[in-house]
């Protein structure tokens, strides 16, 4: 599979630089993302439980194997 990946448009965040946009194409597989940073927060304290998906009410869940 051939996956593109550019990213652009380097800006200071802090005292590290990130891309502000990030284009990943998959043209094989017929689909391409376009990612735009508009805000980055670097090295934020992230708890245990932020990592935990909570199913909404109502949403049935389909396992696959």
């Amino acid at each position: 599979m051939w996956t593109s990946a550019t990213y652009d448009k380097y800006q200071d965040f802090g005292v590290e630089q990130f891309p502000t946009l990030i284009n990943i194409s998959r043209p094989i597989d017929e689909y391409a993302l376009k990612i735009e940073v508009t805000k980055l927060t670097l090295n934020q304290k992230l708890e245990d439980d932020q990592f935990q998906l909570q199913i909404p009410a109502g949403v049935t869940v389909q396992k696959v194997q």
